[in-house]
């Protein structure tokens, strides 16, 4: 029986599995219930996005008003050197 079971799943393109993956996944989290919490939860993954590039934005502000060595490449003390 297991010999079947292994030549079906090699029959079967790998990304039909991922599929078959994905919707047996979710059957077992049971996204309906969740309601009209639903539509905020689809936010999550922007916010943490913007969080991401938000705190990158704020470390290159950071090093922009540090003078930079090229030669030597040190970053030096505070300065408007940059500007």
């Amino acid at each position: 029986m297991t010999s079947e079971r292994a030549t079906r799943a090699s029959d079967v393109a790998f990304g039909w599995l991922v599929l078959d993956g994905v919707i047996a996944v979710r059957k077992k989290l049971r996204i309906d219930r969740l309601g009209p919490v639903r539509p905020y939860l689809m936010l999550v993954p922007a916010l943490v996005l913007m969080t991401f590039l938000a705190g990158g934005l704020l470390y290159l502000v950071y090093l922009s008003f540090h003078s930079f060595d090229t030669f030597l490449l040190e970053q030096g003390p505070w300065s408007l050197d940059q500007y």
